[in-house]
């Protein structure tokens, strides 16, 4: 795989190259109805900077209330795919942005 390569998963995480040589994809995370919400949102919010979102609200989850779309799919994504792959792992939070 080539650096730069997207590379569509609906799995856990890759290899041990991830994430340095390439983006994951990962289908089916977020429901159909939030994704177009997202869409509908996504020209305001590119105008924003990127956003940032603790670690610990990540590890929350949604039971302690998501500000914002973005924060509902960041914690979607932690919690169905993230959370086995980074455990043991130190980090502090996510970053989001829409292009």
């Amino acid at each position: 795989m080539s650096a730069g390569e997207i590379r569509l998963k609906s799995g856990p995480c890759p290899d041990e190259k991830w994430p340095r040589l390439h983006v994951a994809v990962f289908k089916d995370v977020a429901p159909p109805a939030l994704c177009d919400a997202m869409a509908e949102e996504a020209s305001a919010v590119a105008e924003c900077p990127n956003f940032w979102v603790p670690r610990d609200d990540i590890e929350r989850g949604l039971d302690d209330g998501a500000r914002t779309l973005g924060e509902v799919v960041v914690a979607m994504l932690y919690d169905r795919v993230m959370k086995s792959v980074l455990k043991g792992v130190e980090w502090t939070g996510a970053e989001w942005w829409t292009q």
